[in-house]
C-alpha cells in the first residue's frame, strides 16, 4: 500500500525541481467546458471580461485568460463543511485512498482568483450534502494555484506537476479529476450549475467500480 505511495511520489519526483512553472498561463473556464478545454481566450481587457462574464451566465459559456482584480479570499459559507485534504498532506492522501481503496478527486482551483472555481466549491464541493457523498466514496484533495497568497514552495512546485502530469486534462480551471491511487484518470468533471444533485450523480457514475 505504502509502495503505491511511492510510486506516485517517484513519478512527481521526475518533473519536482523544474522551475519553470507556468502558473498565469493557466485559464479560469466557466461551466459546460469540453473535455479538451478547446475554448478561445477573450483578447479584450475589462469590456471583454464584463462582457465574458455575462455571457457566461446567461448563455452558459464563457473563457477568461486572467480576472482583472484578485478575489477576496473565500471559504466555505456558514453551515457548510469541507472534505478537501490538501497537497501538503499528499503521501498522506495517496497512502488513504491505497489503504481505503477509494479513487482520489484532485480539484485544480484558483482559489482566489478563479470566480468560477469559487462558485464550484461554494454550490456543490462544500456542501453537506457533498461532503456526506465524498467521505463515503473520495479522497478528495485541491491542488490549489492561488495568485495573491502563494503556497509554500514544495507545495506549489507538487500542484504544477499534477497539472503537467495531467495536461490532456488540465488545461483550464476549474477541473475535478478523479483517479486510482496510481494517478491513473478515471474521469474528469468541471462547474456545472444546479447544485450538488446533479454533480454528484456524475461523480458515482464516475468512481462506481465495475459491476456496482
Amino acid at each position: 500500500m505504502i509502495a503505491k505511495a511511492s510510486r506516485w511520489r517517484g513519478a512527481l519526483d521526475t518533473a519536482t525541481f523544474e522551475r519553470n512553472l507556468d502558473f498565469d498561463a493557466m485559464k479560469c473556464t466557466c461551466p459546460n467546458h469540453s473535455s479538451r478545454h478547446d475554448q478561445r481566450p477573450v483578447p479584450l481587457f475589462w469590456l471583454a471580461c464584463c462582457c465574458g462574464l455575462l455571457a457566461g451566465m446567461l448563455a452558459g459559456g464563457c473563457t477568461l485568460n486572467r480576472s482583472p482584480a484578485v478575489m477576496p479570499e473565500s471559504g466555505p459559507a456558514d453551515g457548510a463543511r469541507t472534505t478537501r485534504m490538501t497537497t501538503g498532506a499528499w503521501d498522506e492522501a495517496v497512502q488513504l485512498a491505497s489503504e481505503s481503496g477509494k479513487p482520489m478527486m484532485l480539484f485544480f482551483t484558483g482559489s482566489d482568483w478563479c470566480p468560477w472555481c469559487v462558485r464550484l466549491a461554494e454550490e456543490i464541493l462544500d456542501t453537506h450534502e457533498f461532503a456526506d457523498w465524498a467521505g463515503d466514496h473520495v479522497v478528495s484533495v485541491e491542488v490549489d494555484f492561488p495568485r495573491a497568497h502563494p503556497l509554500p514552495g514544495d507545495q506549489r512546485v507538487l500542484n504544477e506537476t499534477l497539472k503537467r502530469q495531467h495536461s490532456d486534462y488540465v488545461k483550464s480551471l476549474p477541473t475535478v479529476l478523479f483517479t486510482d491511487s496510481s494517478g491513473v484518470v478515471l474521469g474528469q468533471l468541471g462547474y456545472e450549475p444546479g447544485g450538488p444533485a446533479g454533480w454528484i450523480q456524475k461523480a458515482s457514475a464516475i468512481v462506481a467500480a465495475p459491476g456496482e
